[in-house]
């Protein structure tokens, strides 16, 4: 978790295997594991993970023999992430895992909720993942937790057996910082494969988070027919351990259908 401003570009991953033998990470492996967001990744691509295509499993700190405290990953600005793709994958082609809430001063609080203006403390950076294709995977094409002023934009997802865009938490930002801007989120294509694998009443395009003030805008969804849905509302409320039931509210504009 300590590197940064690394390029990581034009690479091929395929094919990525667990190990039951090693690590606990090891048993949830991808094709680009990521530990610090301040790093740039260009067009590198994912055919085929038994778990992830692209991970940020950031940490609060580095561990291991760069261990210190002064290194905040959480808190750190995203690089750049441009032109990725991932297909595949038996969960995520893009995961954001836990936390991510890039900031002026990564290691600091968030945010001082005393103050008229509670951000003010530490500004906000805003940290933008454009034009990632995720596609054939078992779960989502992207997913992102607990998220600060993070950006998606240009987003294509295809043939993802849950959900195109699923966004689970925020609140973590000022208001319309945390956004989808700009997507294309196919249900199923001529391409898709064994339909038998999807259950349509599963099928999702966005999923919006259990928290207010989320945005998306200028996304066309296609093919949300039957008992396939466009938008669901309150991300992993389904669970049976749930401790929320929505009621939230969140922002759209320019959708297609």
């Amino acid at each position: 978790g300590i590197e940064t401003h690394n390029l990581i570009e034009d690479n091929l991953v395929m094919n990525v295997k667990s190990s039951e033998a090693l690590l606990n990470t090891d048993e949830t492996p991808a094709c680009f594991w990521i530990t610090n967001p301040n790093n740039i990744w260009r067009r590198n691509h994912c055919a085929g993970s038994d778990r992830y295509g692209f991970w940020f499993d950031l940490r609060e700190h580095p561990e291991g023999p760069s261990a210190t405290d002064t290194i905040c990953p959480l808190g750190e600005k995203l690089g750049e992430f441009t032109d990725n793709e991932a297909h595949s994958c038996v969960r995520y082609g893009l995961r954001i895992f836990h936390e991510l809430v890039p900031r002026t001063y990564p290691c600091r609080p968030i945010a001082d909720f005393t103050l008229d203006d509670p951000y003010s403390i530490n500004p906000p950076i805003q940290a933008v993942f454009q034009n990632f294709l995720g596609w054939k995977n078992m779960r989502n094409a992207v997913i992102g937790e607990n998220l600060g002023a993070i950006k998606f934009t240009n987003i294509l997802a295809a043939d993802n057996l849950r959900a195109g865009i699923e966004i689970s938490d925020g609140n973590r930002s000022p208001p319309g910082t945390l956004v989808v801007d700009g997507a294309w989120i196919v249900a199923t294509t001529e391409n898709a494969g064994d339909l038998s694998l999807y259950d349509e009443k599963q099928v999702r395009g966005l999923i919006t988070p259990k928290v207010d003030y989320f945005w998306a805008k200028n996304i066309y969804f296609v093919g949300f027919d039957g008992d396939k849905t466009a938008i669901e509302t309150c991300s992993h409320c389904e669970h049976p351990a749930a401790t929320d039931s929505g009621a939230r509210t969140n922002y759209f504009a320019g959708l297609h259908f």
